[in-house]
């Protein structure tokens, strides 16, 4: 990972975690209000939701979503 949030996320496979401030463009209709906001990046998760597992060391496992995510890729 190179410490480049977008590239980190779609190219390295990290997720972002962001915490303070969010623009109402981001979060809809009023944002998040808060005095300061900063983001930190884990490389290489795996994510499951209720027991399915669709990420595994940054790549998307899930039969539903690898074929969107390689498209994205261009892999």
């Amino acid at each position: 990972m190179r410490g480049e949030i977008v590239e980190d996320e779609r190219v390295w496979g990290g997720v972002d975690f962001g915490f303070g401030h969010t623009s109402p463009m981001d979060m809809p209709p009023l944002g998040q209000v808060a005095k300061s906001h900063f983001d930190g990046i884990v490389g290489k998760v795996s994510i499951y939701l209720d027991d399915v597992q669709i990420v595994e060391d940054g790549v998307y496992t899930h039969p539903d979503l690898k074929p969107l995510a390689e498209k994205l890729i261009g892999a």
